[in-house]
């Protein structure tokens, strides 16, 4: 819950402007750029504007203007859901291989939220969504029907090798080529006085 709570507390502070300005055209700006800066974020996670616009419940050209510049008076509502969709990608990347994963994952149907994919969670129940997407995030998250089981463990090499580098990676090789060790019963027996 303190994790969930902690992603909660971040997307609240993203999503209060400061409505003490003297200017609503300086408010507009802030929320133009906001948007903008979102956009661009969550363009990492979706191959295309169309993936990206399903996931936030809109149409490409709005995606395709708030990617493009900031725009002049995004919608309070999308604004939200960008939001709260770029913290889920955020939470949901320490799952995944791959950034495009991410995005991926959040438009795939999945079994534990009643055939819903996680996109459609966000759109529908709001902060109270995002809040049981990330309790349950390590359900849900590691689920990707676009891959077979064998493509798991050749992503997760790939990202350890990339990880590890190639000095790390020729250390470990070596460890896993020396000689295993035969061990029984009886010769751990005697360590039994050294407890």
């Amino acid at each position: 819950m303190l994790y969930t709570r902690r992603y909660i507390d971040e997307s609240s502070k993203m999503a209060t402007i400061d409505h003490t300005r003297s200017s609503t055209r300086e408010a507009l700006s802030v929320r133009g750029e906001r948007a903008h800066a979102l956009a661009l974020a969550l363009e990492r996670y979706y191959g295309s504007v169309t993936e990206l616009s399903a996931a936030l419940d809109t149409t490409r050209d709005t995606v395709r203007k708030w990617l493009n510049s900031p725009p002049t008076r995004p919608r309070e509502d999308l604004l939200l859901r960008a939001e709260r969709l770029w913290l889920l990608g955020r939470a949901a990347q320490r799952y995944m291989v791959g950034v495009r994963n991410v995005g991926a994952w959040t438009l795939a149907p999945h079994i534990g939220l009643n055939g819903e994919c996680p996109a459609r969670v966000l759109v529908a129940e709001g902060d109270n969504g995002l809040e049981r997407l990330l309790d349950d995030m390590a359900a849900y998250a590691p689920s990707r029907a676009d891959l077979p089981l064998e493509a798991d463990d050749e992503l997760i090499w790939r990202g350890v090798q990339e990880m590890l580098g190639p000095e790390a990676l020729a250390q470990a090789e070596k460890i896993l080529e020396a000689p295993q060790l035969d061990v029984t019963e009886e010769d751990l027996a005697g360590l039994e006085a050294f407890d």
